[in-house]
């Protein structure tokens, strides 16, 4: 085997990676239906260029008006287990 049939062979194994030919990770939903589930006042993330699209010059980027908050640091309720390695 020579190294350009070796590259052939190596190329066309890797034909069949990534995603399948029609793959799409959206799917419909009527607004009624998620509201069923999450309910009307939950946040939902949505693209900002959709966002955009619909409400045109209102369009105000919410994610520059938000403050993060610092949450307090989690206590650990577990004891500590003391222990020593004697041998590797």
């Amino acid at each position: 085997m020579t190294i350009n049939s070796l590259s052939i062979n190596v190329i066309t194994m890797n034909t069949k990676r990534g995603r399948p030919k029609g793959y799409n990770p959206y799917t419909q939903i009527s607004y009624e239906e998620l509201a069923d589930w999450v309910g009307r006042k939950t946040k939902v993330p949505v693209s900002k260029k959709w966002l955009q699209s619909l409400m045109g010059e209102d369009f105000q980027d919410a994610t520059e008006d938000v403050a993060v908050e610092e949450s307090a640091p989690i206590e650990d309720a577990s004891p500590k287990i003391d222990f020593t390695i004697k041998q590797l």
